[in-house]
């Protein structure tokens, strides 16, 4: 006689607390409602069809639920195409202060700064560099007019 054992994987942990929804899931969600564009009541007939059935209001709960778990994620870095030469900045230096410059020279990684209180330039990586508001726009303009118009 063969004595046969089974042996069941422990699922993975839900991201969301008191819910048996897996990540994976969770993803196909967001991705299907914000890529696809597919609401969240089609979403709910899909998987009717295959015959899971959820209530709205779940679908809903997860993402709302899944939405608070991505607000604790940083903004995107800054990348090099966001800048142009010439525009006013506010950075971090090396001593975590808080300054304001001109960039003079945009590199693979960093930005060469021409820091407004201090004489000479700094390098200064794109993840460390701020848009001005009052300036940005002002920038951007003078900068399409000169060289694409």
């Amino acid at each position: 006689m063969v004595n046969r054992l089974s042996v069941t994987a422990s699922a993975q942990p839900s991201p969301l607390p008191r819910s048996n929804a897996s990540a994976g899931l969770l993803a196909n969600m967001l991705v299907n409602t914000y890529v696809a564009h597919l609401p969240l009541h089609r979403q709910e007939m899909r998987y009717a069809r295959r015959g899971i059935h959820l209530p709205r209001a779940t679908w809903c709960e997860w993402k709302r639920a899944t939405a608070a778990l991505l607000e604790v994620l940083p903004p995107p870095r800054a990348q090099r195409e966001a800048f142009f030469i010439g525009e006013t900045v506010g950075l971090t230096d090396k001593h975590l202060d808080e300054r304001v410059g001109t960039t003079v020279r945009l590199h693979a990684k960093t930005a060469s700064i021409a820091v407004t209180d201090s004489e000479g330039h700094g390098r200064v990586f794109y993840g460390l560099l701020r848009h001005l508001a009052s300036t940005y726009q002002l920038n951007r303009s003078h900068y399409t007019e000169r060289h694409h118009g």
